[in-house]
């Protein structure tokens, strides 16, 4: 605790001392320093177990946030009543011990404490309560920023991604070999080239669709939409060295996910682990919904590559498996991960987990 932090935690303490001042000082017909004086140590001990106090009802909060990031849910009642009943107690055994001090007998003590000892115990647990629930909703407030904060990066991330992606997609390199492929479909096969065309045509319309590019996210099916797209003209260009397997569960194509993610997963596995070998290879591209996550895989039955330690490979343009990973990061959190998988010989394997 800081000494800023230290004194505001006083001072929210003091409103109680005046309380207490003129609860014990009428009564007794008490003066005005005695009473805060006495008041004073009273309180000054319920603020003593309030540090405590504070660190349970955190450590039970975090519990609580990091069993659900979003705050809702029950609180965890039986252990917030343990400790609101021992805080209770603990304060009225000091008030009771220094009485039975200043009396010196246990029966007088009794007799003075007998009347209010009932209250004092309420009055410690709604005290607790304040406590853990100020704690709490300070809490939810700082998680709320931070989730603010990590929507602000995504969004960030995001626009740059999509810059990243439009580079990408309108390249000198990726339109040349475009075209070429159209170019070289017009003598062989007319209707071939026009559809070559026409699918560069339906791409690049999305890439630049200002009302998609408002959404951070899209179902998973309008974003497979777009990878077949991308699909269609590689196979133009690859022919018969491209193989594609699709296995995309029903209940996964409602899922969102975050906008332009898939095909340069896909962009990868063909430029990098398919398009250098002869006889080219197959891609496969699998979604499902496992419990609360949607698993997302694209593999490439490529050269591969040794591991690179704690290092995951990035190959490849446009966003770049590293920029992915720090948009799911950013936006779900530990919910979100990205995992690569290659071995010499065995091709890459990328999955994406997120929430459902």
């Amino acid at each position: 605790m800081t000494l800023r932090g230290a004194l505001l935690y006083a001072a929210c303490w003091t409103p109680l001392v005046l309380l207490y001042a003129l609860l014990i000082g009428g009564p007794n017909n008490m003066s005005i320093g005695d009473a805060v004086h006495s008041a004073a140590f009273a309180v000054g001990v319920a603020a003593l177990l309030g540090v405590p106090a504070l660190w349970w009802a955190h450590r039970l909060g975090q519990g609580q946030l990091d069993a659900n990031p979003e705050g809702a849910g029950r609180q965890p009642l039986v252990a917030h009543s343990v400790a609101a009943t021992l805080y209770a107690v603990a304060w009225s055994a000091y008030i009771v011990y220094g009485i039975r001090e200043a009396l010196g007998s246990w029966d007088a003590t009794i007799t003075q404490v007998r009347p209010w000892i009932a209250w004092q115990l309420f009055f410690g647990l709604v005290v607790y309560a304040v406590i853990a629930g100020l704690t709490w909703g300070r809490m939810v407030s700082a998680r709320g920023r931070q989730r603010e904060a990590r929507l602000r990066i995504a969004e960030a991330e995001r626009a740059r991604a999509e810059l990243a992606v439009l580079r990408a997609q309108v390249d000198p390199h990726f339109l040349y070999n475009a075209l070429h492929t159209a170019t070289a479909l017009v003598r062989r096969d007319p209707s071939a080239a026009e559809r070559a065309l026409e699918q560069l045509a339906s791409l690049l319309r999305y890439v630049l669709d200002p009302a998609r590019g408002a959404r951070e996210t899209v179902p998973l099916d309008e974003e497979l939409q777009f990878v077949e797209l991308y699909l269609a003209i590689e196979h133009a260009r690859l022919g018969e060295r491209l193989r594609v397997v699709m296995e995309i569960d029903d209940d996964a194509r409602d899922v969102h996910v975050p906008s332009l993610s898939l095909q340069p997963l896909v962009e990868n596995a063909i430029r990098h682990g398919l398009a250098p070998q002869v006889h080219g290879g197959t891609v496969e591209l699998r979604a499902a919904v496992r419990g609360e996550q949607l698993v997302v895989t694209v593999s490439d039955d490529g050269a591969g590559a040794p591991p690179q330690g704690n290092e995951h490979p990035t190959r490849g343009s446009g966003i770049g498996l590293d920029a992915l990973r720090k948009r799911l990061t950013a936006r779900y959190g530990a919910h979100g991960t990205l995992q690569v998988t290659t071995a010499p010989g065995r091709g890459f394997t990328v999955t994406v987990e997120l929430p459902a």
